[in-house]
């Protein structure tokens, strides 16, 4: 627990940061933004400035861009399967076959084989 002379008087604190206040406003006041003829340093590139592009440039790179997306759906096109065939309309329109019954006559001639017992007790 601190004694009260460990602590800092609050009006000796009042007194610097008023003491001090001038140099701060100076501070804030500064202008912020670098001069244009100043060169900068690296930037990340959201917060470069933009440089307009020539028609040509941009119609050059948006050649490339093309070239880039045709050519990957070409090699998607020789990886993907063959889609399948469509079913023609009466295929498609008619109800589903229903298994026929097995004719008793049919069963008479089947045997009926059994597996031994395998089991050991």
């Amino acid at each position: 627990m601190n004694t009260p002379e460990e602590r800092p008087n609050p009006d000796e604190a009042l007194a610097r940061a008023r003491a001090a206040r001038p140099e701060m406003a100076a501070a804030l006041n500064e202008d912020q933004e670098p001069d244009p003829d100043e060169p900068q340093g690296w930037q990340p590139i959201w917060k470069r400035p933009r440089k307009p592009k020539s028609k040509a440039a941009n119609k050059a790179e948006l050649r490339k861009q093309r070239k880039r997306l045709q050519e990957a759906g070409k090699r998607r096109l020789a990886v993907a399967p063959a889609p399948l065939p469509a079913e023609p309309d009466l295929q498609r329109r008619r109800a589903p076959r229903r298994p026929r019954p097995v004719p008793d006559a049919a069963l008479e001639g089947l045997a009926v084989v059994t597996m031994p017992d395998t089991s050991t007790e």
